[in-house]
């Protein structure tokens, strides 16, 4: 059975709770690759040497996970340009002065 609509939510993890398996893995994986590291690098080395294409390919794919992607952010922009000349400004500002 659904929740009815407008009713509010009841158990699960509050707003804000951290997920307890994310920073356990993570940093399980920065240990695996701090002591691996040279490793890595040859393995790296290595692909590049088989097939440069699959190399940039696990590159890639490595940043992505690694490297934050950025969001294209789009909006529009209406400009509405009143031109003044000077004869304006000064009939303008003569009006100011003597309001007769």
């Amino acid at each position: 059975m659904t929740r009815p609509k407008g009713t509010p939510k009841t158990g699960g993890r509050k707003k804000g709770t951290p997920n307890k398996v994310s920073p356990t893995l993570r940093k399980r994986y920065q240990e695996y690759m701090e002591t691996n590291y040279d490793k890595f690098i040859a393995a790296m080395d290595d692909l590049y040497k088989e097939s440069p294409k699959d190399f940039v390919k696990a590159w890639n794919d490595m940043s992505n996970k690694v490297i934050p992607t950025l969001q294209s952010v789009s909006g529009e922009l209406e400009v509405q340009e009143k031109r003044i000349t000077i004869a304006d400004k000064l009939k303008e500002l003569a009006e100011a002065a003597n309001p007769f």
